[in-house]
């Protein structure tokens, strides 16, 4: 079994590079870079796959459908430039795979991050479907973008996904805006 990593991106140069490089356990890594992108992800992408493509932004899950067209393992492993794959999970979905599965999907815990500190407390638990069979691997939407797998074809990994969303008050308000516009968008 092949995997694939599909990171789709926009101006994640501080934080591109210590996702990849988590990455490399996968067979191949696919990048795809939102064209209004100006700053040096795509130049920090290519140091690690020759597989970075850049195109026209139609919301999130539409990135991320073009990273899957693009790729060509048999799993595809989805991360954002702001979450790290710990080696754990890495180890756990390769040794799930290789016993043979007839799932179509993993969850995996999601640990938060903010400002740096990991989030302990307060109700801040997530899980998340990031690791999918290609041929299951659709998303719809555009902003918290959706794979639609029944729950019965869903496994569980213990190994967590570090995810560093709030990194300062003005990233996170900048990102809610962003976020708040696309969704507006979406519902007008």
């Amino acid at each position: 079994m092949k995997f694939s990593a599909v990171v789709a991106v926009r101006d994640e140069e501080p934080m591109i590079e210590g996702a990849l490089r988590l990455l490399t356990f996968c067979d191949e890594i696919v990048v795809v870079v939102d064209d209004r992108t100006t700053d040096r992800t795509g130049e920090i992408a290519s140091r690690y796959t020759d597989k970075v493509f850049s195109v026209s932004f139609a919301g999130f899950g539409a990135l991320k459908n073009e990273g899957v067209r693009r790729a060509t393992g048999d799993w595809i492993v989805f991360c954002d430039a702001d979450e790290r794959i710990t080696p754990r999970l890495a180890t756990e979905l390769r040794e799930a795979v290789a016993r043979g599965t007839n799932l179509w999907a993993f969850s995996t815990p999601t640990v938060n991050f903010f400002w740096g500190r990991r989030m302990r407390y307060g109700g801040w638990r997530e899980t998340h479907v990031k690791i999918v069979r290609r041929d299951h691997a659709l998303y719809t939407g555009d902003v918290h973008e959706k794979l639609t797998i029944p729950p019965d074809r869903i496994g569980w990994l213990d190994g967590e996904r570090w995810h560093f969303s709030h990194r300062s008050i003005e990233e996170g308000l900048q990102k809610m805006i962003r976020y708040g516009k696309l969704d507006a968008a979406t519902r007008h």
